[in-house]
């Protein structure tokens, strides 16, 4: 599947924080920091501390500052698991 967007899904254990389609999504990784775009290969990371950005389709920014968690991406989708929001 070769698309353009990606399909971003954001969520606590209480809140949908965001859901929609996106250009690209950078995350704090245990690692280090990653961007996601669109077509990338599946990939589950744990998250550290840090800021997860989410450009959508408008090129606007979403911004959440977060604890840590969980990121899942497979079929042009990314779940991000927050642990804990700030």
């Amino acid at each position: 599947m070769n698309s353009k967007h990606l399909q971003v899904n954001i969520a606590d254990v209480a809140n949908q924080l965001f859901a929609g389609k996106a250009v690209s999504l950078t995350v704090p990784g245990s690692k280090g920091q990653m961007q996601i775009l669109p077509n990338h290969e599946p990939l589950i990371s744990t998250l550290k501390k840090g800021e997860v950005v989410v450009k959508d389709t408008d090129a606007q920014k979403h911004k959440f500052e977060i604890k840590g968690g969980l990121l899942e991406v497979a079929n042009n989708s990314a779940t991000v698991l927050v642990a804990e929001q700030f």
